[in-house]
């Protein structure tokens, strides 16, 4: 017989994704899951950076559309935290969890949620050392993640005059996935394996940690994650520093196959788009997880971008003490203000 539910056997599913305990004391956790609290020692003067998401069901994934399981669940509510992390040059040292289960929730499908969190949590060296369960209207989990800073933080508010802007991968294919999930596609609308390509880019967001070990503190940038649409992220980082951003339409990196989908979906037709169009596109596009990185001309001497994958899409202007924040598109057609694009949490 199929055992049922209880707060019991679901930290005894938990617990199987904590470390062994040479391995809690080795990164300094005193005290992990099972006390009240979870006791990290640190070493003396090393800053951290601390970050919190949530994901509730009907809001941010839909398991009825058999296009999200929980196991992507359990594995995404870990990686959007890391992908914070890793926006501020942190790297994941732990976490803690929490899971709200709705009534007629089983074991199995406990065991399928924690098994995607373990991948996550296996993939970008973070130690789960606590959370809380309990019972919800819907499935929720929430997250709380701590990150060390091997060297100065990385900071929205540090764009200056000069730096050129990197794009840190190519965008769009995430946004075919919302499409999938919104049931705006179905899998057999898309030509080979882009379906799954970009069921696997919503579902499961890979977070950019490579790039804060290969920086290595050499460069400290102003940074952002893009998982909200770029335009978004644009001008956050533009008011945020206080500064003047232009961004070259043609530049802005597209995945290939996931550019004419969404001009089909937008109604551009099946014609080559225009540079506005293109732009219009992959500015609204959200969930790509990418980083979007403001370097000085110093910095970039020391790390090669480009030999890092790093795509520039512009760069941050001089304006007058008195002229308001802004990022402005500049294309064949001349310059335009951006306006927020894309998705709206409320």
């Amino acid at each position: 017989m199929a055992a049922s539910l209880s707060e019991e056997l679901v930290w005894e599913l938990a617990h199987r994704l904590v470390a062994p305990p040479g391995e809690l004391a080795r990164r300094g956790v005193l005290v992990g899951p099972g006390d009240d609290c979870a006791i990290l020692a640190l070493p003396a003067g090393e800053a951290v950076a601390l970050t919190t998401d949530c994901m509730v069901e009907g809001v941010h994934f839909k398991l009825s559309s058999g296009t999200t399981t929980l196991a992507d669940v359990g594995y995404k509510i870990a990686a959007r935290s890391l992908s914070d992390l890793a926006a501020c040059g942190a790297l994941p040292h732990s976490i803690l969890v929490t899971l709200g289960l709705p009534a007629g929730a089983s074991p199995h499908e406990v065991e399928e949620f924690m098994a995607g969190l373990s991948e996550a949590l296996r993939e970008g060296e973070c130690l789960l050392v606590g959370g809380d369960v309990h019972r919800a209207p819907h499935w929720t989990t929430c997250s709380t993640a701590l990150g060390t800073l091997p060297a100065k933080p990385w900071l929205r508010s540090a764009l200056t005059p000069g730096m050129v802007l990197y794009i840190s991968g190519p965008l769009g294919l995430a946004e075919v996935g919302i499409a999938l999930l919104t049931g705006k596609l179905s899998p057999g609308d898309l030509p080979g394996k882009l379906a799954g390509l970009a069921l696997s880019r919503i579902n499961r967001p890979r977070p950019r940690l490579d790039l804060v070990k290969a920086l290595g503190g050499q460069a400290t940038p102003a940074a952002i994650d893009l998982s909200d649409s770029l335009s978004r992220c644009l001008i956050q980082l533009a008011e945020a520093s206080g500064v003047e951003v232009e961004v070259y339409a043609e530049r802005i990196p597209a995945h290939p196959d996931a550019l004419p989908v969404l001009a089909e979906l937008a109604g551009m037709g099946e014609g080559e788009l225009s540079p506005q169009e293109r732009a219009a596109l992959l500015l609204a596009s959200s969930e790509d997880y990418e980083l979007l990185l403001g370097l000085t001309e110093e910095d970039a001497k020391k790390v090669a971008p480009e030999a890092l994958g790093l795509i520039p899409i512009g760069r941050v202007r001089t304006k007058s003490a008195s002229a308001p924040p802004k990022v402005v598109l500049v294309s064949e057609q001349g310059e335009e203000e951006l306006a927020p694009t894309g998705y709206q949490h409320f």
